[in-house]
This record gives structure tokens, C-alpha cells and sequence, in this order.
């Protein structure tokens, strides 16, 4: 996690950051502000580990639905969710752990990010199997995200 900054005034301070790790799929900060006692905490990262931290209410029945048609629709998808607390105190948050945040989360949304593919690619696909070059993917994107990027670039058929 990263130190405290310098709180601006009517601004917002990271007070400490919880790095994206491929082990935890999402990354959170804990921010401070000067006109309130507490914490929030803001948190985004793989849509189904973002829902198992969010208190089920704020979660839509359709969620899992709606995400796997999004990555079936080769968009990459992240979901983001919030929480204030009132007794995470400056000195707290400085030394508060991951775990210990990242609990009883709001679903906030998701943020849908279109990687489009160079308009040459997919005649360089063409060109390496023609040649018997082996081409192959490699991605942490959801496997959905990743079939349709490959249906795109003629990787798959």
C-alpha cells in the first residue's frame, strides 16, 4: 500500500492502495476527505470477485448474466463498487489490511473497455497459417472476452 498524501482542501487523499495482483484479481484504495470522519473505500477488478465482496442487495439478479453477454461481445469488463466508513480513521487506514476493507462492499456499476483489433491483423493471422506458423493468444481477459477476440482476428474459427 502506498503512504498518506498531503489531504487538499474540498480534495480527496489516498490514504492507502491495494495493488491489482492476478492472485486477487482487483485492486481498492481507501480515501480520505476533509470534510468527512471516515473512510471510503473504492474498489474495481474482475466482475464475479467484485460481486462476492458486495453485500447482496446491491447486486443485480441478472449481474452474472449481463456480465458474460458483455464479454461474449469481446468487451473487457470491470466491476466497481464503494463503501464509506465512518470508523476507518486517518491513523486506522494507514494501517488497515486488505481483507478488512474490501468487505460489505455497494456495487457501484461496470466499466465495459473495447480493445478493437489493428485493421492488419487479422491478414497477419492469415498469412502465419498459411505459412504452418502456430499462433496462439495469451490473455487474463474472461475466456469469453478473449473467444470473441479471437473469432475477430481469425486466431479460431
Amino acid at each position: 500500500g502506498g503512504g498518506a498524501q498531503a489531504l487538499p482542501a474540498g480534495g480527496l487523499a489516498i490514504v492507502k492502495r491495494f495493488e491489482f495482483t492476478s492472485e486477487h484479481r482487483r485492486m481498492s484504495v481507501v480515501v480520505r476527505t476533509q470534510a468527512l470522519r471516515g473512510s471510503h473505500v473504492f474498489l474495481k477488478g474482475a466482475p464475479e470477485v467484485i460481486a462476492s465482496l458486495c453485500r447482496p442487495e446491491t447486486v443485480p439478479a441478472d449481474f452474472a448474466q449481463v456480465v458474460q453477454g458483455l464479454s461474449g461481445r469481446g468487451l473487457r469488463v470491470l466491476a466497481c463498487a464503494h463503501r464509506y466508513d465512518e470508523s476507518l480513521l486517518w491513523h486506522k487506514a494507514e494501517a488497515c489490511e486488505r481483507e478488512g476493507v474490501e468487505r460489505d462492499m455497494a456495487l457501484v456499476g461496470l466499466l465495459l473497455m473495447e480493445n478493437t483489433l489493428k485493421p492488419e491483423t487479422p491478414a497477419v493471422v492469415r498469412e502465419l497459417k498459411a505459412a504452418d506458423i502456430g499462433c496462439c493468444m495469451v490473455t487474463g481477459d474472461h475466456a469469453l472476452t478473449a473467444i470473441s477476440v479471437a473469432l475477430k482476428c481469425g486466431i479460431i474459427a
